[in-house]
């Protein structure tokens, strides 16, 4: 690729952050109100309301597929194995579907519920549709989707950190550079030596964090960025 000179060799650590722009260029819309369906109050004030709205979303994924940055992820993932980590801001499961395994899903998946009583986790879309008790603690307290809402914690955050700083590749793909603290990983892993790049449509918030610049369409760019990768790994 022109002007991108890093040429792995088959033991480098490679972490891939993945933000909303990968998943807008399935059709993954991702304009809504905060404040009415991504906090704990909204789900305290108007359970239905969230509900509905992740339902919504659901139905939404359900037709919508990977793109080609979504399965040329899967590909370095199955060339690097164990050494290879992906993060995604994103709580579609479109990398799932692309064959991606190795995630580290930070905001949650919505294809998830989580009890809100005992935080057991439900692994299918049902919770959205189907009103049930939690079959571990029998809480008839309504499960909740299983994404990090604002003013929580994200997961997995050791693990992600651990990756990072083990990284002697960093990429990021369609973020926004001002979620924290994602927009904060290109930092931690420059100062572990990575090199560090990004590829986007347009600069973000962070942008001058990074090595290397790649602007354009993330299913046009990520294919040739690993095919690049592909094709100069040495010993």
């Amino acid at each position: 690729m022109k002007g991108f000179y890093y040429k792995p060799k088959t033991g480098d650590r490679i972490v891939v952050l993945t933000g909303a722009g990968i998943s807008a260029e399935s059709g993954i819309r991702n304009e809504f109100n905060v404040e009415e369906v991504a906090t704990p109050q909204a789900f305290i004030d108007n359970p239905d309301k969230v509900m509905n709205f992740y339902r919504s979303r659901a139905n939404e994924l359900k037709n919508t597929g990977p793109n080609a940055a979504h399965t040329s992820l899967a590909v370095l993932e199955a060339k690097f194995k164990d050494n290879f980590t992906l993060i995604t801001q994103n709580i579609d499961n479109l990398h799932q579907k692309a064959g991606s395994r190795r995630i580290l899903s930070m905001h949650g998946e919505l294809s998830k519920g989580r009890c809100s009583e005992c935080g057991y986790i439900i692994n299918e879309f049902d919770y959205l549709y189907t009103s049930f008790d939690c079959p571990v603690c029998k809480s008839n307290k309504r499960i909740r989707p299983h994404v990090v809402w604002f003013g929580e914690i994200p997961l997995y955050m050791d693990e992600i950190l651990n990756s990072i700083d083990k990284a002697n590749l960093f990429v990021a793909i369609g973020t926004s550079g001002s979620v924290y603290p994602a927009s904060m990983f290109v930092e931690a892993a420059s100062g572990c030596g990575a090199t560090t790049v990004l590829i986007n449509t347009e600069p973000p918030e962070n942008s001058s964090c990074f090595e290397f610049h790649l602007y354009g369409k993330a299913a046009r760019l990520v294919p040739d960025f690993v095919n690049h990768l592909m094709a100069n790994t040495g010993e």
